[in-house]
């Protein structure tokens, strides 16, 4: 008797493990949030991303090249000669991982090679700091919920326990909305737009957090839909499915469907079940 491979299951999770966030970088949307989740992620688990790309910054000597920019440039010609210099230095990289869209190049530059040169500079004193905001929880309190209470002779005990259920219910949401309230209303200032912002942003529900996983085996190992729906045991078009989801939430180029790499299965597995 042939057995079926399961589909993947149903489990929703928000990024984080939270209902709220703080806003971070360019304005918020769903589809940033991802992006920003799915490149953390590539560089937490391929440790060669970063080690590759620190190599290449040291070699080609960006920093000191950077530096001589700003004597030649200033204001939006220096953004831009600075612009080209980063996709210069990170070409061969992008294509080599996979990772060759706009918003890739723009947050490894920001994130990692952006952090690297910064850490060479001095402090810029005087320089504005951003206000963090900070919610603190407030504790749940029963009181003063008060109901009446049980009368053996008039009600059964069930009865008597779900009326307090829905009193307690609704208190419950009441606090709830009171704290939700209180984080959207919170507001600092955001230099993409200007103006004063939500600082908190609500979660996007994802489906399965392995989906990450599964998307980088896809795209940066070059493994097959085959390959990794044999390795995490799941039907292969659901894998195919998820993979090509996230994907195109994103906005993540594919890669071709042909180019596919041998990589050993130790490392594809380690890579798909964290083992």
């Amino acid at each position: 008797m042939t057995m079926t491979k399961p589909k993947s299951t149903r489990r929703r999770y928000r990024p984080g493990g939270a209902e709220y966030a703080e806003r971070a970088g360019e304005w918020f949307s769903v589809q940033n949030y991802l992006r920003g989740l799915f490149m953390s992620a590539c560089f937490d688990l391929v440790p060669e991303l970063e080690s590759e790309i620190r190599a290449t910054y040291v070699e080609a000597q960006f920093s000191k090249q950077l530096d001589e920019l700003r004597l030649t440039n200033s204001g939006p010609a220096f953004l831009r000669a600075k612009s080209v210099l980063q996709r210069s230095l990170l070409s061969p990289w992008t294509t080599r991982w996979n990772l060759t869209d706009d918003w890739c190049i723009s947050w490894v530059a920001t994130h990692k090679i952006g952090r690297w040169y910064e850490a060479n500079q001095s402090a810029i004193e005087g320089a504005p700091r951003l206000e963090i905001a900070e919610v603190r929880p407030r504790r749940f309190e029963i009181y003063p919920l008060v109901m009446p209470g049980w009368s053996p002779i008039e009600k059964t005990k069930d009865d008597f326990k779900a009326e307090i259920r829905l009193g307690l219910e609704s208190a419950l949401e009441a606090y709830c909305s009171q704290t939700e309230q209180r984080i959207q209303s919170v507001r600092t200032w955001s230099n993409e737009a200007n103006q004063p912002a939500p600082h908190y942003i609500r979660t996007p529900e994802l489906g399965q957090p392995e989906h990450f996983r599964w998307l980088i085996a896809y795209q940066l190992y070059r493994a097959s839909f085959k390959s990794i729906a044999d390795l995490v045991s799941i039907d292969r078009h659901a894998v195919q499915l998820a993979i090509k989801g996230l994907a195109s939430k994103m906005g993540l180029t594919q890669r071709p469907s042909g180019d596919y790499c041998s990589k050993s299965s130790l490392a594809l597995k380690a890579l798909l079940t964290g083992a």
